[in-house]
């Protein structure tokens, strides 16, 4: 089976078992074809390890670049703070009090920042065990006119699907839509929803091919909440998204049922790629 592809127009063909290329002389463009036993090899090229095709800071890794220099700072501070101990006496004192402040402020207030730079790189380590030459793994995408990035999406024959990653302490507590904080007071209402904002960035994802001229009529964006931690009960389950670890995304992705059409998958691929950070 696979497809034909041209080389100059872009056009893709899939084969039928009595079929092969050499029933096919040329596109109709005139253009020289070209048989792929998947459209992605035309993405991919071939290799033995999944190969980074665009590498850059992704915006969560940016902000926690931030906060662990101003940390580091601080810590500067305090260690000469101490050295000079001896010396100057009540300033040492005051540069090291002025240090630690500095150290636990910026952890304080942008500490997440480290902890999702963490959870997004525990999520594309596992997303780079799927196969290569069926899926491509964009992160950090910023769509058009979105406010925020999309932290993952994965493209291939199984579908599209849209991945916000959480790398939350404490422990939540999923009621269908609804998300739940516990802790020593009780159960209330978690400050953040991630199934609302995975749901929300498929419909954003959706709109903008769509407004691109690919066809979305009934095209289905999976939406899934990737937790690091074990710390999450789910009392009744969303049919809206998915809540997944890490590691069994891969296994999800491959198993799904869906078949992504070759046109609209290719398209999909060819408009992400300047919207990303990184592409696996």
């Amino acid at each position: 089976m696979g497809y034909v592809i041209c080389e100059k127009c872009g056009g893709c063909y899939k084969l039928e078992s009595n079929e092969s290329i050499n029933d096919f002389e040329s596109c109709q463009c005139g253009g020289q074809l070209k048989y792929v036993e998947t459209v992605l090899e035309l993405q991919i090229p071939s290799k033995d390890n999944r190969e980074t095709l665009k590498n850059g800071k992704t915006h969560t890794a940016q902000k926690s670049n931030q906060v662990i220099i101003l940390m580091a700072m601080g810590a500067l501070v305090a260690i000469i703070g101490l050295l000079l101990v001896d010396i100057t006496g009540g300033i040492s004192f005051l540069l090291t009090i002025s240090g630690l402040a500095t150290i636990g402020y910026a952890f304080s207030k942008s500490g997440s920042w480290i902890k999702g730079d963490i959870g997004e790189r525990i999520t594309t380590n596992h997303l780079k065990k799927l196969p290569e030459k069926d899926f491509v793994i964009f992160d950090d995408v910023k769509l058009p006119e979105s406010h925020g990035n999309i932290d993952h999406i994965v493209v291939g024959k199984t579908g599209i699907f849209v991945i916000e990653t959480k790398n939350y302490f404490g422990h939540y507590i999923v009621d269908g839509d609804e998300w739940l904080y516990k802790n020593d007071n009780g159960i209330q209402k978690a400050i953040s929803n991630p199934g609302k904002q995975a749901k929300k960035n498929s419909i954003h994802l959706k709109k903008y091919l769509s407004y691109n001229g690919v066809r979305t009529f009934d095209l289905w964006i999976n939406s899934i909440v990737a937790m690091t931690q074990y710390n999450i009960t789910i009392r009744r389950k969303s049919k809206n998204y998915e809540i997944l670890r890490p590691s069994d995304l891969p296994g999800f992705i491959i198993n799904r049922k869906e078949k992504l059409d070759p046109k609209t998958l290719k398209e999909t691929l060819h408009l992400l790629d300047e919207l990303s950070t990184n592409i696996y």
